[in-house]
């Protein structure tokens, strides 16, 4: 089992001596004591305070990290001071359970290696275990085989730590393939990890690929590096405790994606359902280069197991050319909408490319209504915008016989759009934003992302619209759940349907498209908007 360790910075016995039990009260398995900066009394202290710390049917397990200023840390002594240091910490029963050394480190001074070789055991054996580490802020080694070959020299060593800071999300990824990699010339155990929101990915599913330990913050901001997540967030929304070689991984692709609430939707659903899947943030930059690049990387991932993707901005249209220029398929509607937001993977490698937006947006707005699909035919519909979110759903509005006005700032692309579905049944048209308040419509969607967070003050539509009880005002952005545009609708005492509801629509039926099964609604729903309220 994968331990959570929460890093405590030491530069006094007293607050790491307070900090320690709150780890252990927050959930965490061990703590790194980084003692980068601590002298060795105090080092001796903390070490020995450890074991009043009650966990389990014993005390609390300690990491000893001394991490140097080349490796990000802050330590700045001679390698003799460091080895005077790991003398004094291993010395007694209160020596740590596992201390971490540099590789570089121990390439350089014999003193060092005599010290801790001296004073650690194999695997299983009492006292102190070995971990090798190598942290490189700059990116990626260059040399990364040769780092990787260097560590797995060390006979001492138990465990080996590869850390990289991430530029992209092929970081993230390319240390999740590394496991593999280590695996074929070494099987001690192994942790690979690449810093930053670009490479999240690799410490939400460290515990899939069987590492011996990962990094958390006790609280949900801080930590001891870039885009390290908190306790909480990793047991209570990425599942890791149920995470397991078998465990199928999905995603949400977007830039940027940290805001998405999709991870605690689908995580809660499966959770329902007790199905072996997990679900990550994706971060990908705009370009389809980069979309292309990335997904192909997430698919020839070993171990991975990846069984499909949600796509947001900016990527719904690269998501249709790269199903269709890898050889996958497409239903007609989504063909017809030029757009998709799930691409299912799977086992043989085939796509599946699909659109639940329009289909969401109409049972959003059905449901709302209280009515079924045919008895939206003959409505007035006025459409706020012309993007990807108007697109599917000016498609699924036409399809049923609906009457749609699209408004947009831009007047040559809502055209464009209007034509497009122009007399498939419903009829269509394209007006400039400025008329919006000429004639009275049945149904307003605001399908723009004005109101949206941060920007919770602005609205797309002025205060003196002509909204009454029988208006139906539908406002697809979700965060906030209450936008300045629907607060006017209901003072209008209008009906009023909220983003967070299509959002759902749509993932309920991702959802079945990823697993084969029916979606929990009920947990989904509760998940979605508590992930809401909690901002």
């Amino acid at each position: 089992m994968t331990k959570l360790v929460v890093p405590l910075f030491v530069t006094a016995a007293a607050p790491a001596i307070t900090a320690m039990p709150l780890a252990v009260a927050a959930g965490a398995d061990m703590v790194e004591l980084r003692c980068d900066l601590a002298e060795a009394s105090v080092i001796r202290q903390v070490l020995a305070a450890r074991r009043n710390v009650k966990l389990g049917d014993g005390h609390l397990g300690v990491i000893l990290t001394i991490r140097s200023a080349m490796e990000g840390g802050g330590f700045v002594g001679s390698d003799d001071t460091l080895a005077g240091l790991y003398q004094q910490a291993m010395l007694g029963p209160d020596a740590p359970e596992l201390v971490d050394v540099e590789l570089q480190a121990w390439r350089r001074s014999s003193a060092i290696r005599n010290i801790l070789t001296n004073a650690t055991g194999p695997r299983g054996s009492p006292g102190s275990q070995l971990i090798v580490s190598n942290h490189d802020w700059t990116g990626c080694p260059p040399d990364l085989d040769a780092v990787l070959t260097a560590m797995h020299e060390v006979d001492t060593a138990v465990i080996f730590k590869l850390v990289w800071k991430a530029h992209t999300i092929l970081d993230g990824v390319r240390a999740l393939a590394l496991y593999a990699r280590h695996a074929s010339g070494d099987a001690r155990q192994f942790l690979c990890l690449a810093m930053g929101e670009p490479g999240v990915i690799s410490r939400l599913l460290a515990a899939k690929f069987a590492a011996p330990f990962n990094f958390a913050t006790a609280e949900s901001q801080g930590g001891s590096a870039p885009g390290q997540p908190s306790l909480a967030q990793l047991k209570n929304l990425y599942r890791w405790t149920s995470q397991r070689k078998s465990t199928m991984v999905f995603g949400v692709v977007g830039w940027p994606v940290g805001h998405s609430i999709s991870p605690a939707i689908h995580n809660a659903g499966f959770a329902a359902i007790d199905f072996d899947g997990v679900y990550v943030p994706l971060a990908v930059e705009p370009e389809y280069d980069k979309f292309c690049d990335a997904l192909d990387a997430i698919r020839q991932c070993p171990g991975l197991n990846p069984g499909g993707v949600s796509v947001t901005i900016p990527h719904k249209h690269h998501a249709l050319r790269y199903v269709l220029g890898r050889g996958g398929t497409v239903d007609d509607m989504a063909r017809h909408i030029g757009v998709i937001n799930t691409i299912l993977f799977a086992p043989d490698g085939k796509l599946t490319g699909l659109n639940t937006d329009y289909a969401g947006a109409l049972n959003a707005l059905t449901g709302a209504m209280g009515v079924d699909r045919p008895g939206l035919r003959g409505k007035r519909v006025a459409v706020l915008g012309a993007g990807g979110a108007a697109r599917a759903i000016v498609a699924g509005l036409a399809a049923w016989g609906v009457d749609v006005t699209i408004f947009n700032r831009g007047i040559d692309k809502a055209t464009a759009l209007a034509a497009d579905f122009n007399g498939r049944t419903g009829m269509v048209c394209a007006v400039p934003m400025e008329r919006l308040r000429e004639h009275v419509y049945d149904i307003y969607i605001n399908c723009t992302p004005v109101g949206m967070s941060p920007n919770t003050a602005s609205s797309p539509v002025p205060v003196d619209m002509p909204w009454n009880s029988q208006t139906v005002v539908f406002d697809t952005v979700y965060n906030p759940h209450e936008t300045q545009m629907l607060q006017l609708a209901r003072s209008r005492e209008a009906v009023v349907v909220h983003g967070v509801e299509m959002l759902i629509q749509q993932a309920l039926l991702q959802f079945t498209g990823f697993t084969g099964q029916p979606a929990p609604e009920s947990a989904m729903r509760q998940a979605a908007l508590a992930a809401l309220r909690s901002g």
